[in-house]
C-alpha cells in the first residue's frame, strides 16, 4: 500500500493506468488523505501559475477526491482556486470546473457560504468557475442549506449586473438561465427572460420558448432540474469514463474529428497527454442528449459546446 504523500503524487501523474489505481486505492482513506490534500491545495494557491507552468501541474481529480471525503477544509481552498486568472485555471483543473466543480463545492460546504459567495460575485473570475459556483448554490437550495429568497435574489442582481458587450458575461448568462430553469425560478421570470432581449443568453443554449416555458406559473419540472440531485460517489466511478482513461476511444474520436475535418486518418497526430481543457463555445442540439461521440456525457458538456 502506498502511502498518502506518495499516493497523491500518482494521482496527480500523467500516467492514465498510475491515476486509476491511485483513484480505486484511495477509497477508503479519507482520514489520512484529506488534510493532505487540503495542503496541496493551498501550496498551489501560493504560487498558481508556477504550478500552472509546472512539466504536470493537473489537480483537478483531487476535487473530486475531496468531494468523496467531504473534506469541509478544502471548500475554501477549492473556492479559490476557481477563481484564478481563466489560463490558469483551465490549465490546473480542465473538465473538472463543468464536470463535478459544483458536486465538489456542495460536498466540502461546511456551513460558510462567504467563499461560494464570493466566487460567484467575482466578476473577474472565470464564466465557467463562476457558473460551477451558482450550480453548487442551486444544488445547497435543493439540500435545505440555502434559501430559496436568498437564491433567486443573488440570481437576479447578477443577472441585472451583467454587460452585453463583455463575453465572458455572455458566457455567465447561460449559467444563470441554466440555474434559473433547473429551479423553476418562476419568481424573476422577466429578469431571466430579458437575458435574451439584451444579447446575453444564447438562444441556442437554450432556446428562449423553452426558458419561457419553464419559467411560468405551473409549469412542469424542467428536464435539467435532475441535476440538482448529482452527486459524486468515488473520484474514481466520477472519472473512469474519461477519455483519459480511454486511449483507444481518443483515438477513435480524433480520426472522426479528424475524417469530418477533411483530413486523412493517418494524419493524426498523436500528441502526449495534456490535461483536459473544457470547450468554450456553447451547445447548439440536444442540451441533455448523451453525446453521440461516446464519451458518457451530456451533449451539452461535450462535443455539443
Amino acid at each position: 500500500m502506498l502511502d498518502p504523500e506518495a499516493l497523491l503524487h500518482e494521482v496527480c501523474c500523467d500516467d492514465p493506468q498510475r491515476v486509476a489505481d491511485a483513484l480505486q486505492a484511495a477509497t477508503g482513506r479519507g482520514e489520512e488523505l484529506a488534510p493532505l490534500i487540503v495542503a496541496r491545495l493551498e501550496r498551489v494557491l501560493e504560487n498558481p501559475a508556477a504550478a500552472a507552468d509546472g512539466e504536470r501541474c493537473y489537480i483537478g481529480f483531487l476535487f473530486f477526491l475531496a468531494a468523496e471525503f467531504r473534506a469541509t477544509a478544502a471548500h475554501a481552498p477549492l473556492c479559490a482556486l476557481l477563481r484564478l486568472e481563466r489560463a490558469v485555471v483551465d490549465k490546473l483543473l480542465g473538465d473538472t470546473i463543468t464536470e463535478g466543480a459544483d458536486c465538489a463545492l456542495v460536498q466540502t460546504f461546511g456551513g460558510d457560504m462567504a467563499p461560494l459567495l464570493g466566487l460567484v460575485e467575482d466578476a473577474a473570475a472565470d464564466a465557467y468557475a463562476r457558473g460551477a459556483g451558482v450550480d453548487a448554490l442551486a444544488k445547497l437550495w435543493k439540500r435545505g442549506q440555502f434559501a430559496r429568497e436568498a437564491l433567486l435574489a443573488l440570481l437576479s442582481r447578477l443577472a441585472q449586473g451583467l454587460d452585453s458587450a463583455a463575453e465572458k458575461d455572455a458566457e455567465f448568462a447561460n449559467q444563470l438561465v441554466d440555474v434559473a430553469v433547473q429551479i423553476g425560478a418562476v419568481e424573476i421570470r422577466d429578469t431571466i427572460l430579458a437575458l435574451y432581449e439584451r444579447g446575453l443568453a444564447d438562444p441556442s443554449f437554450f432556446e428562449p420558448e423553452y426558458t419561457e416555458e419553464h419559467l411560468r406559473p405551473g409549469a412542469p419540472t424542467a428536464h435539467e432540474a435532475r441535476s440538482l440531485d448529482e452527486t459524486i460517489g468515488t473520484a474514481w466511478e466520477k472519472v473512469r469514463h474519461w477519455y483519459f482513461f480511454k486511449p483507444e476511444r481518443a483515438r477513435v474520436r480524433d480520426r472522426d474529428k479528424a475524417i469530418a475535418a477533411g483530413e486523412a486518418p493517418a494524419a493524426v497526430e498523436r500528441k502526449p497527454w495534456t490535461p483536459p481543457v473544457p470547450f468554450r463555445a456553447p451547445p447548439k442540439i440536444g442540451r441533455n442528449d448523451p453525446c453521440p461521440c461516446g464519451s458518457g456525457k451530456k451533449h451539452k458538456k461535450c462535443c455539443g459546446k
